[in-house]
């Protein structure tokens, strides 16, 4: 089986990608233990500059594209989505909600079989047009990461389709 763990998000005051996996602790923890397991995980990172390397046994892409580290909800870096496409992963593993534009298109980028888990980091609860827009993202992804019920209120109650809503702190 193969993982491409995704994220869209980076501040842009990081100095190395070193330090971005730093701060990214958990995601670096999360992949070595399924490697561990014997699962091909491969780490897709935005970044301002482009580079790759194998450090404990997963792959780390950094991928430079032409926006900021705090990606707007209406840019859309295609080139950062095709080198994930490319990958041909069994299971596309997104950190944060605000990229739900990126994962729609995503979605048609990746053969059917490949999975799409969206994972929410908390913050606020999504209200008003974020709400519809999350729902939109719902017929795209397969199951949804939220770190309390809370979080994940509009799926847990929702009679759309969306096969898993998994809450994991």
């Amino acid at each position: 089986m193969r993982i491409v763990d995704v994220s869209f998000y980076y501040d842009d005051d990081i100095a190395s990608e070193e330090a971005l996996l730093q701060q990214h602790y958990t995601t670096v923890g999360w992949a070595e233990a399924l490697q561990r397991k014997a699962v091909e995980i491969i780490v897709v990172k935005r970044y301002k500059r482009d580079h790759a390397f194998i450090k404990n046994g997963v792959q780390y892409y950094f991928i430079k594209d032409r926006f900021s580290g705090n990606l707007k909800y209406w840019q859309i870096p295609f080139s950062f989505l095709k080198r994930i496409a490319a990958l041909n992963a069994d299971i596309v593993h997104v950190h944060s909600f605000p990229s739900f534009l990126p994962v729609f298109l995503l979605r048609y980028m990746l053969p059917a079989q490949t999975a799409i888990v969206v994972q929410n980091h908390g913050g606020k609860v999504a209200e008003g047009i974020k709400v519809k827009l999350y729902k939109w993202m719902s017929h795209v992804a397969d199951a949804f990461f939220f770190t309390d019920a809370e979080q994940g209120k509009h799926w847990f109650n929702s009679k759309s389709k969306l096969r898993k809503v998994m809450p994991v702190m």
